[in-house]
């Protein structure tokens, strides 16, 4: 590029001597840093399989900010469905509520702490959403009967009103 920068000419430029050689060393290697980073990303996916909805370049960006968390999550949304933000602690890095698109909270039975490699605390963090809708369902199912279901439905996260009516049937609304 120095010497096609020096003297602008470009049939010159790409029939110089060694180009062509060069180019293809060039190509090889490009190749087997390829190969590598498609195994380094096979290893992380075979942790967190939920990174397999992630292209590479957003793979690569969630791997690269590994040590600010919070960047991450505008890939969160491919990974979990309908989990915009997440609530984060900054005095020890822990997520302590899950946040929708449309802005419902939901908070985590336990706080996960945000500690490691990336995927090893989304993993984490995956489990303890199901420990989450666990507790909430619970909790709904046991005052489905007692409160009326208008009331209900408003103190209820979203999933939890569609488990339950789904579950019972929805009744008529007067």
């Amino acid at each position: 590029m120095r010497k096609t920068d020096d003297k602008p000419n470009a049939l010159r430029a790409a029939t110089a001597p060694g180009l062509f050689e060069s180019l293809q060393s060039y190509a090889v290697q490009m190749e087997k840093i390829q190969r590598s980073l498609e195994d380094y990303f096979e290893t992380k996916r075979l942790i967190f399989p939920r990174l397999y909805f992630l292209s590479n370049e957003d793979l690569l960006d969630i791997l690269s900010q590994s040590k600010e968390p919070l960047k991450i999550q505008p890939h969160l949304n491919k990974c979990f469905s309908n989990v915009h933000a997440l609530d984060v602690s900054t005095k020890v890095l822990e997520i302590t509520h899950v946040i929708s698109l449309e802005g419902e909270r939901l908070e985590m039975t336990k706080a996960i702490r945000i500690r490691g490699a990336t995927e090893q605390w989304l993993g984490q963090m995956e489990n303890g959403m199901y420990e989450t809708i666990k507790k909430h369902l619970k909790l709904g199912l046991s005052e489905y009967a007692s409160l009326p279901y208008t009331n209900w439905i408003l103190k209820q996260a979203g999933q939890i009103v569609l488990l339950v009516s789904l579950g019972f049937g929805c009744p008529k609304i007067i």
